[in-house]
């Protein structure tokens, strides 16, 4: 059995504000395979904890300093709001 946690940025279609009927699409979604890894020790944890962040950047975007200021904070929120909602344990596995 592969072990992987579906990593969902629910933010990013709020923060764009799109229209309500855009809304009701699905949230984006990007697979997390942690088969491989002890997450019973830290190292295994944090390998997890990138990984995560990795994935949320993915689906969010990414926030290089030629954006503006609005955008980057979009993006900032869409990527914090993933990964504390997969802390949170509310990612689907």
């Amino acid at each position: 059995m592969t072990k992987t946690l579906t990593t969902f940025a629910a933010a990013v279609l709020s923060l764009a504000g799109v229209t309500a009927t855009a809304r009701a699409a699905p949230a984006p979604t990007q697979s997390v395979s942690y088969a491989d890894l002890d997450l019973s020790s830290a190292a295994g944890v944090d390998s997890l904890n990138r990984r995560v962040r990795a994935a949320a950047k993915a689906v969010c975007g990414d926030a290089p300093a030629r954006r503006g200021l609005a955008e980057t904070i979009k993006i900032e929120r869409c990527v914090d709001g993933a990964v504390e909602s997969h802390k949170r344990g509310t990612t689907t596995a």
